[in-house]
């Protein structure tokens, strides 16, 4: 007697979960070196696929997996940034920071960790999501001190308060941060103008014109050094002539940011010269 299959059922589903569990059982009762060596042979054919014309992501996981399990960690670690480089590429930047916060399990040294977490960072700060970008800094900073104690006066501390004057309600801790490094003489100048340029933004909101006159001075005499990159010197300019000084400088300087911005050809800097030029025009009043 055949019995009918009930509707809705698919047999072929069926029959693909039983083979799956089986073979999970089979694999259980191999040796380490057994098993080892089906992981290297499954490596090695996926990697066929992932170094040809194929692009699946899904694929370049599953062989980064098989190499990690064969005990090539080495391999393992380059398919899985390769995976998640991949993703950053085609604009996903939030699915390619899951993917390096996969690939820090196949890192196998210290210094490869730490610049998976730098990799993670930008992808959060690409994907613009703050608080996923301070958690990432604050594990990154945490993993980095338990190897040796570190200074913090870096570019990740100026992604840091540049994400923190978004995310928190009180803005006074930031700010004091970020004016304490541009009144620390002891730090390099490029330093200082690009945390002066954070702290201006955060006293836009919460200080006064004073503490803005103060911060501008302070880095004013370092525009001249070659270390202060000019993103960092037009974008102070621009938002101390717009608040404190003379607003036809402002538009000036915003122009020129705008300018310089178009030249570089990077997409989150240009759209932030075009608000700042935009804030500048809403303050000057001019038809344009």
């Amino acid at each position: 007697m055949v019995r009918s299959r009930p509707e809705g059922q698919d047999v072929s589903q069926g029959l693909v979960i039983r083979h799956d569990l089986l073979s999970i059982e089979i694999l259980k009762t191999l040796a380490p070196a057994s098993l080892a060596f089906i992981h290297r042979r499954c490596g090695a054919v996926l990697e066929r696929e992932v170094l040809g014309p194929s692009k699946s992501i899904s694929l370049i996981r599953a062989c980064a997996f098989h190499w990690y399990q064969a005990g090539d960690a080495e391999r393992a670690y380059g398919l899985a940034i390769k995976c998640a480089d991949h993703l950053l590429e085609i604009g996903l930047a939030m699915d390619a920071a899951k993917a390096f916060e996969g690939a820090l399990g196949f890192a196998s040294t210290s210094d490869r960790q730490l610049e998976v977490f730098r990799r993670i960072i930008q992808a959060y700060r690409i994907a613009a999501d703050r608080p996923a970008l301070v958690e990432a800094i604050r594990r990154f900073r945490s993993f980095e001190d338990s190897i040796a104690p570190h200074s913090h006066h870096d570019d990740i501390e100026v992604l840091e308060l540049e994400a923190l004057k978004t995310t928190e309600v009180d803005l006074d801790p930031v700010l004091a941060r970020a004016v304490g490094c541009v009144q620390d003489h002891s730090l390099p100048a490029a330093h200082r103008v690009r945390m002066a340029v954070v702290a201006v933004k955060v006293a836009t909101s919460v200080a006064g014109l004073e503490t803005m006159e103060m911060v501008y001075r302070e880095v004013e005499p370092l525009f001249p050094e070659p270390t202060v990159d000019v993103r960092s010197r037009l974008q102070i300019q621009v938002i101390y002539h717009t608040m404190c000084g003379d607003l036809r400088r402002g538009l000036d300087f915003a122009r020129k940011r705008l300018a310089f911005e178009r030249v570089q050809g990077l997409t989150i800097p240009l759209l932030n010269a075009m608000s700042d030029l935009a804030f500048v025009l809403r303050r000057t009043g001019p038809v344009d």
